[in-house]
């Protein structure tokens, strides 16, 4: 027997890292929060698979025309040093 577990969560796209390789014009991967008490941010993980080709380039246009921040978490965040931060509205 075969089960697939399936868990919708809503999730923001906070940042970035720089692509490297064939992404190298684009984004590695997308780093990921969600919404606390409906105010603060809590920073949850990135993903950087699934994105075919238009896609990512579609997700990087949006993402790349938005003002940079510095990191809005305090906790240490994997590839923070190749990453970029983003200022959004809800």
């Amino acid at each position: 027997m075969k089960v697939k577990v399936r868990s919708d969560e809503r999730v923001f796209i906070v940042g970035y890292t720089r692509g490297k390789g064939e992404r190298s014009p684009h984004f590695g991967s997308l780093h990921l929060a969600q919404m606390e008490s409906g105010e603060i941010l809590r920073y949850v993980g990135r993903v950087g698979t699934g994105f075919d080709q238009k896609t990512m380039i579609d997700v990087y246009t949006k993402i790349n025309e938005l003002p940079k921040i510095p990191k809005p978490f305090e906790e240490k965040i994997e590839e923070e040093q190749n990453s970029w931060w983003l200022c959004f509205r809800m």
